[in-house]
């Protein structure tokens, strides 16, 4: 999962009470969301991989960990709540495209295309 990936949510449950006071939305079961930042573990703070989400924004907060360091984080989600349907994609793709305007799309590059969510078209 990286920046920009296409992710779905697999685990709604279980917030703890403060998450609906830190973060702005949460995110539902089923639903399609863009990574917006990843985040590494931090072992001074128990702190898994996590991800913030274009939908949605968490306060930053001060935490402090169990080295005496104090780090500056924005309130995000835990990875393992979601998955992984489309890695980012590049735009060499629609480079390509505008200077050879007669090429037709592959297969699997419509399928790259074609995916969307509300009114936002996604592209892997």
């Amino acid at each position: 999962m990286q920046k920009e990936s296409i992710v779905i949510c697999i685990d709604d449950s279980h917030w703890k009470p403060h998450t609906f006071l830190k973060m702005s939305g949460i995110p539902e079961k089923g639903k399609v969301y863009e990574v917006r930042e990843v985040f590494e573990p931090v072992p001074e703070l128990d702190m898994v991989y996590g991800v913030a989400l274009k939908e949605f924004t968490g306060q930053m907060g001060f935490f402090s960990g169990n080295n005496g360091n104090t780090y500056l984080l924005e309130y995000h989600f835990k990875m393992s709540r979601f998955i992984e349907l489309m890695p980012p994609v590049s735009l060499a793709l629609f480079e390509e495209e505008q200077t050879e305007p007669s090429r037709k799309l592959s297969e699997s590059e419509r399928k790259k295309v074609t995916f969307s969510r509300g009114n936002m078209t996604k592209i892997s």
